[in-house]
């Protein structure tokens, strides 16, 4: 399904519990959670919590034309809230967390051959559209030799000139030319010498269905970590909060 990229929200003032509530504030607050609850329902984000009873489908449409902010707008700001916040307070301030992230709202791009398993897929949903311009999912599950083709591609490719001027090309290469029940621990020793986090095969969360990684430019690696916790930090049910900012640019998030 083709995204739906959204303008950037400005807001003079707040608006929701509390807030100044002007009035093209405030049409300009429901336009962007109608577009964007519509477009939720579309792909699956499970955007409703149980903490907001009654809001169902409940539409704003006839409340648009005169931009007043009732409790079904506030409602609908706490429901957004919910993915990023574990106490939402219904109000959107300027430049705060919930107008940049109504803002920038646009859910990221899979790379080719990405394998969905147990409840990765909903994890995705809920932390995509939250992350910065340029994020993209790289991977989710691996299978075992999935693992080991990302372990030759980092010792073999990635890494290769360092682990070589480290460990001299003759050790390189014996390692190389050993069985693979000895070969990827010690490639994976030495690649985490070197800093880079990798499981051995059979061990990687990855494998479990327990995993995402989040590639990009590595200028918004910050940013989606960021972005990252506070989603992970709202949803303890479903992620377990070991995230990872590894270095090769991959941001690592598990689930439950």
């Amino acid at each position: 399904m083709p995204s739906v990229k959204f303008a950037p929200l400005f807001l003079s003032a707040s608006v929701g519990a509390g807030g100044a509530n002007r009035p093209t504030d405030v049409k300009a607050v429901q336009n962007r959670l109608q577009h964007v609850r519509e477009q939720s329902i579309r792909r699956g984000v499970p955007l409703k919590r149980p903490d907001y009873p009654g809001l169902g489908n409940r539409g704003m449409t006839s409340r648009i034309a005169d931009g007043a902010c009732d409790e079904i707008t506030v409602g609908w700001i706490k429901e957004f809230q919910s993915i990023f916040l574990n106490n939402p307070d219904g109000q959107i301030s300027p430049g705060g967390h919930t107008s940049r992230f109504l803002s920038r709202w646009e859910p990221r791009p899979i790379a080719d051959k990405v394998v969905w398993a147990g409840r990765l897929g909903e994890a995705w949903l809920l932390l995509s559209p939250l992350l910065p311009e340029g994020s993209r999912c790289t991977s989710a599950y691996r299978s075992v030799d999935d693992q080991k083709r990302v372990i030759d591609n980092m010792f073999k490719g990635t890494y290769a000139t360092e682990l070589k001027a480290k460990l001299g090309i003759p050790a390189y290469d014996a390692i190389l030319a050993d069985s693979d029940n000895k070969r990827y621990p010690r490639m994976v020793k030495e690649l985490r010498g070197l800093g880079q986090d990798v499981a051995t095969p059979g061990t990687s969360p990855h494998q479990f269905g327990k995993a995402i990684d989040i590639g990009g430019p590595k200028e918004i690696d910050d940013e989606q970590v960021r972005v990252a916790r506070m989603v992970s930090a709202a949803n303890s049910a479903l992620f377990s909060g070991k995230i990872l900012k590894e270095r090769n640019g991959c941001v690592h998030v598990e689930i439950r």
